[in-house]
């Protein structure tokens, strides 16, 4: 999957079709949140509003910069996209990205929060 910086979503784009998308520290590399949207477009550029309406996890992806950035770590932020059929009903697409999580425990999924894997971590932030 080609890799977009976070903010590509407020360029105009053309894929209004339902995905299952990542958001990954190209830098570690490390894979923070794994989300599904019946429009991807539309979901993605809630990555760059300011306050309301923003992405749930924009507050988390910050920190997690911040807290790098303080302990002298790069991070490089950055989004891949799988687009899906449109007519992919929804509760397919929380299946698969039920197990996508369940494969690669994702920093920021609520599924993984209270995992051993992360708690130290989660701690900081």
């Amino acid at each position: 999957m080609p890799l977009q910086p976070l903010n590509f979503a407020t360029e105009v784009n053309q894929f209004d079709n339902a995905c299952i998308y990542f958001i990954l520290d190209k830098a570690l590399p490390l894979i923070l949140y794994i989300g599904q949207s019946k429009n991807c477009s539309k979901r993605l550029r809630t990555l760059n509003y300011s306050s309301s309406g923003a992405h749930h996890r924009k507050k988390q992806i910050e920190l997690y910069q911040q807290l790098n950035q303080n302990y002298g770590f790069s991070s490089s932020i950055y989004i891949a996209r799988w687009d899906l059929p449109i007519l992919l009903e929804e509760k397919y697409r929380l299946e698969l990205e039920k197990s996508l999580i369940l494969k690669w425990y994702p920093l920021f999924n609520q599924q993984n929060q209270e995992s051993i894997l992360w708690s130290n971590y989660l701690v900081q932030i």
